[in-house]
């Protein structure tokens, strides 16, 4: 993961880019939300989160917006997927994380041989 700031700015857009790279990977997934870390909004949506690329597409679920692989999930011939996404981080508030979750898939539809990894990348607030 590269672009999530160790401190954002209030109202300042971030190009966030998810990297999964696995050599057996033949299809990518991935889901990501930003929501405030902790204080009396914790848990709730952090800014705006959107996709750069055509690569994925957005749900909104309980007030919070997830960015996720269009279906069926990226061919990846090469191991390797990157996804672009736009993050506006709020004008008020404390921590964010940036929850992630991706899978490198086989292609063989069944859950054997597919790798799930998630992160969480914090952000202190202003």
């Amino acid at each position: 993961m590269a672009g999530m700031p160790g401190t954002y700015e209030p109202g300042a857009s971030y190009r966030i880019r998810l990297i999964l790279i696995d050599e057996f990977m033949v299809l990518g997934g991935f889901e990501a939300a930003v929501r405030f870390a902790g204080g009396p909004q914790a848990g709730a949506q952090a800014g705006a989160l959107v996709p750069a690329d055509s690569l994925s597409a957005v749900t909104d679920s309980a007030g919070v917006t997830y960015v996720h692989h269009r279906p069926g999930g990226v061919l990846t011939p090469e191991g390797r997927v990157v996804w672009e996404l736009d993050w506006t981080a709020p004008t008020a508030g404390g921590a964010v994380v940036l929850n992630a979750a991706a899978n490198a898939a086989n292609g063989d539809l069944s859950p054997l041989g597919d790798l799930i990894v998630t992160g969480a990348f914090e952000s202190a607030g202003p």
